[in-house]
């Protein structure tokens, strides 16, 4: 993030960091992409699925790695 971008919401990177404490095999972000913070999930090691995971809503990627 450069100095000219706003910082995410504060409620955004307590669910960043509740998502890195819940899925550890993933690498969290924080991302602003046309002007919308999104959560970016990443898989760090090994196989499996899902590899990645982009959304607005923490709740939805909770709900998805949770299904899995």
């Amino acid at each position: 993030m450069t100095d000219f971008e706003p910082a995410p919401p504060p409620g955004a990177s307590v669910q960043a960091e509740a998502l890195r404490v819940a899925f550890p095999d993933y690498q969290v972000m924080l991302a602003k992409i046309r002007g919308e913070h999104r959560f970016e999930l990443v898989r760090r090691r090994g196989e499996g699925n899902p590899w990645c995971l982009i959304s607005t809503d923490a709740r939805e990627i909770w709900r998805d790695l949770k299904a899995v």
